[in-house]
Protein backbone atom coordinates (compact mmCIF):
# COMPACT_ATOMS: atom_id res chain seq x y z
CA UNK A 1 0.00 0.00 0.00
CA UNK A 2 1.41 3.30 -1.10
CA UNK A 3 1.95 6.22 1.25
CA UNK A 4 -1.16 8.00 0.85
CA UNK A 5 -3.01 5.19 1.14
CA UNK A 6 -1.51 4.62 4.67
CA UNK A 7 -2.53 7.99 5.74
CA UNK A 8 -6.04 7.95 4.07
CA UNK A 9 -6.56 5.16 6.87
CA UNK A 10 -4.73 6.04 9.49
CA UNK A 11 -7.13 9.62 9.22
CA UNK A 12 -10.09 7.74 9.22
CA UNK A 13 -9.71 5.68 11.99
CA UNK A 14 -8.51 8.15 14.06
CA UNK A 15 -11.71 10.13 13.24
CA UNK A 16 -13.75 7.19 13.94
CA UNK A 17 -11.91 7.41 18.01
CA UNK A 18 -12.15 10.84 17.83
CA UNK A 19 -15.69 11.01 17.09
CA UNK A 20 -16.44 8.71 19.90
CA UNK A 21 -14.26 9.90 22.42
CA UNK A 22 -15.52 13.66 21.67
CA UNK A 23 -19.10 12.74 21.41
CA UNK A 24 -19.78 9.76 23.87
CA UNK A 25 -20.53 10.96 27.50
CA UNK A 26 -21.07 8.18 29.85
CA UNK A 27 -25.38 7.60 30.68
CA UNK A 28 -26.71 4.97 32.88
CA UNK A 29 -30.50 4.13 32.94
CA UNK A 30 -31.38 3.90 36.65
CA UNK A 31 -34.40 1.62 37.76
CA UNK A 32 -36.07 2.78 40.45
CA UNK A 33 -35.93 0.91 43.82
CA UNK A 34 -37.75 -2.28 43.99
CA UNK A 35 -39.07 -1.12 47.88
CA UNK A 36 -39.93 2.71 46.52
CA UNK A 37 -43.63 2.14 46.68
CA UNK A 38 -43.59 0.34 50.34
CA UNK A 39 -41.11 3.39 51.22
CA UNK A 40 -42.22 6.53 50.22
CA UNK A 41 -45.68 7.52 50.69
CA UNK A 42 -48.10 8.73 48.26
CA UNK A 43 -46.06 6.87 45.05
CA UNK A 44 -46.90 4.43 42.90
CA UNK A 45 -44.33 2.24 40.63
CA UNK A 46 -46.47 1.41 37.37
CA UNK A 47 -46.20 -1.60 35.39
CA UNK A 48 -44.46 0.54 32.35
CA UNK A 49 -41.60 1.76 34.80
CA UNK A 50 -43.15 5.38 35.22
CA UNK A 51 -43.08 6.52 39.15
CA UNK A 52 -46.63 8.20 40.10
CA UNK A 53 -46.97 10.38 43.07
CA UNK A 54 -50.23 11.55 44.20
CA UNK A 55 -49.48 13.80 47.47
CA UNK A 56 -52.63 15.24 48.70
CA UNK A 57 -50.53 17.70 51.31
CA UNK A 58 -47.15 18.61 51.79
CA UNK A 59 -44.45 16.72 50.69
CA UNK A 60 -40.51 15.52 50.26
CA UNK A 61 -40.17 12.56 48.66
CA UNK A 62 -36.86 11.03 48.35
CA UNK A 63 -37.25 8.74 45.44
CA UNK A 64 -33.06 7.51 44.43
CA UNK A 65 -30.57 7.38 46.56
CA UNK A 66 -27.16 6.42 44.94
CA UNK A 67 -24.17 5.25 46.96
CA UNK A 68 -21.00 5.89 45.33
CA UNK A 69 -22.40 7.24 42.13
CA UNK A 70 -18.79 5.91 39.83
CA UNK A 71 -19.14 9.40 38.37
CA UNK A 72 -15.94 10.00 36.12
CA UNK A 73 -16.23 13.36 34.53
CA UNK A 74 -16.44 16.65 36.26
CA UNK A 75 -19.86 17.63 34.64
CA UNK A 76 -22.84 15.13 35.62
CA UNK A 77 -26.40 14.67 36.40
CA UNK A 78 -29.94 13.19 36.43
CA UNK A 79 -32.04 13.49 33.27
CA UNK A 80 -35.88 11.94 32.71
CA UNK A 81 -38.99 12.29 31.46
CA UNK A 82 -41.81 14.53 33.57
CA UNK A 83 -45.24 15.43 34.08
CA UNK A 84 -47.42 17.20 36.60
CA UNK A 85 -50.74 18.26 37.09
CA UNK A 86 -52.03 20.85 39.82
CA UNK A 87 -48.75 21.54 41.71
CA UNK A 88 -48.43 24.32 43.82
CA UNK A 89 -45.74 26.86 43.67
CA UNK A 90 -42.81 26.60 45.06
CA UNK A 91 -43.17 22.78 44.10
CA UNK A 92 -39.58 21.27 42.71
CA UNK A 93 -37.74 18.12 41.57
CA UNK A 94 -33.83 18.44 42.94
CA UNK A 95 -30.86 16.16 43.03
CA UNK A 96 -28.61 16.60 46.08
CA UNK A 97 -25.13 15.30 45.86
CA UNK A 98 -22.84 14.59 48.85
CA UNK A 99 -19.57 14.93 48.76
CA UNK A 100 -18.76 14.33 52.50
CA UNK A 101 -20.22 14.55 56.11
CA UNK A 102 -22.23 17.78 55.94
CA UNK A 103 -21.42 18.90 52.51
CA UNK A 104 -23.85 18.39 50.57
CA UNK A 105 -25.30 20.65 47.64
CA UNK A 106 -27.99 20.36 44.89
CA UNK A 107 -29.78 21.46 41.55
CA UNK A 108 -33.13 21.59 41.15
CA UNK A 109 -35.67 22.74 38.69
CA UNK A 110 -38.94 24.30 39.47
CA UNK A 111 -42.56 22.40 39.68
CA UNK A 112 -45.79 24.37 39.35
CA UNK A 113 -48.86 24.05 38.06
CA UNK A 114 -50.01 21.60 35.37
CA UNK A 115 -47.70 20.15 32.09
CA UNK A 116 -47.26 17.39 29.75
CA UNK A 117 -44.25 14.99 29.49
CA UNK A 118 -41.20 16.87 28.92
CA UNK A 119 -37.79 16.13 29.28
CA UNK A 120 -35.85 17.48 32.59
CA UNK A 121 -32.53 17.34 33.49
CA UNK A 122 -30.76 18.01 36.96
CA UNK A 123 -27.39 19.33 35.48
CA UNK A 124 -24.34 19.39 38.12
CA UNK A 125 -20.70 21.25 37.71
CA UNK A 126 -18.06 18.95 39.99
CA UNK A 127 -15.14 21.23 38.44
CA UNK A 128 -13.10 23.73 40.29
CA UNK A 129 -11.50 26.95 39.21
CA UNK A 130 -8.02 25.62 39.09
CA UNK A 131 -9.43 22.54 36.65
CA UNK A 132 -9.63 19.77 39.30
CA UNK A 133 -13.19 18.33 39.94
CA UNK A 134 -14.59 16.54 43.04
CA UNK A 135 -15.97 13.09 42.88
CA UNK A 136 -19.94 13.16 44.99
CA UNK A 137 -20.10 9.96 47.45
CA UNK A 138 -23.70 10.11 46.78
CA UNK A 139 -26.55 11.33 45.18
CA UNK A 140 -30.22 11.69 45.76
CA UNK A 141 -33.14 12.12 43.16
CA UNK A 142 -36.03 14.19 45.38
CA UNK A 143 -39.78 15.95 44.56
CA UNK A 144 -40.55 18.76 47.05
CA UNK A 145 -44.31 19.61 46.58
CA UNK A 146 -45.19 22.20 49.67
CA UNK A 147 -48.71 22.35 48.17
CA UNK A 148 -49.49 18.70 46.84
CA UNK A 149 -49.74 17.72 43.93
CA UNK A 150 -49.55 14.76 41.00
CA UNK A 151 -46.13 14.00 39.08
CA UNK A 152 -45.24 11.33 36.76
CA UNK A 153 -41.55 10.45 36.09
CA UNK A 154 -40.09 7.73 33.45
CA UNK A 155 -37.12 6.73 32.09
CA UNK A 156 -34.19 8.42 34.97
CA UNK A 157 -30.87 8.44 33.48
CA UNK A 158 -27.82 9.26 35.22
CA UNK A 159 -25.75 11.33 32.60
CA UNK A 160 -21.90 12.45 32.66
CA UNK A 161 -19.66 14.42 29.81
CA UNK A 162 -16.36 16.47 30.01
CA UNK A 163 -17.90 19.32 28.99
CA UNK A 164 -20.42 21.73 30.61
CA UNK A 165 -22.07 21.90 26.16
CA UNK A 166 -22.06 18.15 26.20
CA UNK A 167 -23.94 17.50 29.11
CA UNK A 168 -26.39 19.91 28.25
CA UNK A 169 -27.91 18.64 25.23
CA UNK A 170 -30.53 20.40 24.03
CA UNK A 171 -33.75 18.04 24.18
CA UNK A 172 -35.09 16.89 20.43
CA UNK A 173 -31.95 16.11 19.08
CA UNK A 174 -31.69 13.92 16.21
CA UNK A 175 -29.60 11.29 18.21
CA UNK A 176 -27.65 10.49 21.81
CA UNK A 177 -23.90 10.97 22.52
CA UNK A 178 -23.33 7.85 22.63
CA UNK A 179 -25.29 6.68 19.56
CA UNK A 180 -23.15 9.64 17.77
CA UNK A 181 -20.09 7.89 19.29
CA UNK A 182 -21.00 4.75 17.44
CA UNK A 183 -21.86 6.55 14.39
CA UNK A 184 -18.37 8.59 14.42
CA UNK A 185 -16.80 4.77 14.77
CA UNK A 186 -18.71 3.13 12.36
CA UNK A 187 -17.92 6.44 9.70
CA UNK A 188 -14.55 5.96 10.47
CA UNK A 189 -13.69 2.42 9.85
CA UNK A 190 -15.94 2.11 6.48
CA UNK A 191 -14.58 4.72 4.86
CA UNK A 192 -10.94 3.55 6.23
CA UNK A 193 -11.83 0.23 4.95
CA UNK A 194 -12.82 1.81 1.28
CA UNK A 195 -9.85 3.28 1.53
CA UNK A 196 -7.90 0.15 1.89
CA UNK A 197 -9.32 -1.44 0.05
CA UNK A 198 -9.18 0.77 -3.23
CA UNK A 199 -5.17 0.92 -1.73
CA UNK A 200 -4.90 -3.04 -2.80
CA UNK A 201 -6.57 -2.70 -5.79
CA UNK A 202 -4.12 -0.15 -7.39
CA UNK A 203 -1.31 -1.45 -5.96
CA UNK A 204 -1.80 -4.36 -7.55
CA UNK A 205 -2.90 -2.40 -10.90
CA UNK A 206 -6.49 -4.31 -10.92
CA UNK A 207 -9.58 -3.61 -11.12
CA UNK A 208 -9.57 -0.24 -12.09
CA UNK A 209 -13.21 0.52 -12.55
CA UNK A 210 -14.37 -1.22 -9.09
CA UNK A 211 -11.70 1.13 -7.81
CA UNK A 212 -12.65 4.54 -9.00
CA UNK A 213 -16.20 4.05 -8.56
CA UNK A 214 -15.60 2.84 -4.86
CA UNK A 215 -13.89 6.46 -4.65
CA UNK A 216 -16.17 8.01 -6.09
CA UNK A 217 -19.10 6.37 -3.93
CA UNK A 218 -17.09 7.00 -0.68
CA UNK A 219 -16.94 10.81 -2.04
CA UNK A 220 -20.63 10.69 -2.34
CA UNK A 221 -21.40 9.27 0.82
CA UNK A 222 -19.57 12.19 2.37
CA UNK A 223 -21.15 15.04 0.56
CA UNK A 224 -24.66 13.80 2.20
CA UNK A 225 -23.05 13.44 4.97
CA UNK A 226 -21.68 16.75 4.98
CA UNK A 227 -25.12 18.45 3.64
CA UNK A 228 -26.99 16.46 6.41
CA UNK A 229 -24.40 18.10 9.10
CA UNK A 230 -25.17 21.39 8.24
CA UNK A 231 -28.71 21.08 7.79
CA UNK A 232 -28.20 20.21 11.58
CA UNK A 233 -26.18 23.02 12.48
CA UNK A 234 -28.98 25.18 10.60
CA UNK A 235 -31.40 23.23 12.72
CA UNK A 236 -30.10 24.36 15.56
CA UNK A 237 -29.25 20.73 16.82
CA UNK A 238 -26.42 19.96 19.29
CA UNK A 239 -23.09 19.49 18.63
CA UNK A 240 -23.11 15.41 19.51
CA UNK A 241 -25.45 15.66 15.87
CA UNK A 242 -23.62 17.72 13.58
CA UNK A 243 -19.75 17.04 15.20
CA UNK A 244 -19.68 13.41 13.42
CA UNK A 245 -21.85 14.60 9.92
CA UNK A 246 -19.34 17.30 9.50
CA UNK A 247 -15.82 15.63 10.32
CA UNK A 248 -16.98 12.54 8.53
CA UNK A 249 -18.61 14.40 5.71
CA UNK A 250 -15.39 16.42 5.17
CA UNK A 251 -13.12 13.56 5.66
CA UNK A 252 -15.19 11.68 2.69
CA UNK A 253 -15.39 15.22 0.38
CA UNK A 254 -11.77 15.66 0.54
CA UNK A 255 -9.86 12.57 0.64
CA UNK A 256 -11.55 10.45 -1.61
CA UNK A 257 -11.39 13.13 -4.55
CA UNK A 258 -7.81 13.52 -4.56
CA UNK A 259 -7.61 9.60 -3.45
CA UNK A 260 -9.30 8.97 -6.95
CA UNK A 261 -7.17 10.99 -9.16
CA UNK A 262 -4.12 9.70 -7.49
CA UNK A 263 -5.73 6.55 -8.12
CA UNK A 264 -6.38 6.95 -11.78
CA UNK A 265 -2.84 8.55 -12.68
CA UNK A 266 -1.54 5.89 -11.01
CA UNK A 267 -4.14 3.21 -13.64
CA UNK A 268 -2.43 5.25 -16.19
CA UNK A 269 1.01 5.12 -15.67
CA UNK A 270 0.77 1.34 -14.77
CA UNK A 271 -0.67 0.97 -18.34
CA UNK A 272 2.00 3.12 -20.34
CA UNK A 273 4.85 0.68 -18.52
CA UNK A 274 3.28 -1.87 -19.76
CA UNK A 275 2.81 -1.01 -23.21
CA UNK A 276 6.48 0.46 -23.37
CA UNK A 277 7.69 -3.15 -22.08
CA UNK A 278 5.66 -4.62 -25.07
CA UNK A 279 7.26 -2.29 -27.65
CA UNK A 280 10.69 -3.57 -26.20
Amino acid sequence: MNPLNRLFCVVAAIAGVATAAAAGSPARALAWPTDVADRVRYVQLGGDGTLEIDAPDSADLSLIELEGPAISQPFFGLRMQIRHQDVAPDGAIQMDAAFGPGEVYFSRQPLAGTGPWRTLELPFNASQPNGAWRTPTALRLRVILPGGGRVGIAGPTLVQAASWGELARAAGAWWSASEAGWIGAVGGVLFGSLGALVGILVGRGRARNLALTLCWLAAALGCAALIAGLIAVAAGQDYVVYYPLLLIGGLGVVMFPLFALRSRRAYTGGELRRMRARDR
